[in-house]
Parts: C-alpha cells; structure tokens; sequence
C-alpha cells in the first residue's frame, strides 16, 4: 500500500484539528509529526 503526500498533507491537517480535543495525546502526535518528516525527507 502507498501513501501520496498529499493524503499525507490531508490526514496531518485533520489529526491537528483532532488534538486540539485531546490534549494528553499532545506528545504523541509531535513523535508522529517528527517520524512523517523524516519519512518525507527519504522520499
């Protein structure tokens, strides 16, 4: 299965959106923000 970056760029915004409700889910959401850049980097 592949991922675009554009549904990448898609799902990033609607996660943002969704962390605003949940606050204790803040460092989780910025390990998986640095996991996807360094993704985006080797691609």
């Amino acid at each position: 299965m592949t991922i675009s970056l554009e549904a990448l760029h898609e799902c990033q915004a609607w996660v943002e959106e969704l962390v605003g409700f949940s606050r204790n889910k803040q460092a989780y959401y910025q390990r998986g923000l640095r996991a996807m850049k360094l993704i985006q980097q080797t691609l």
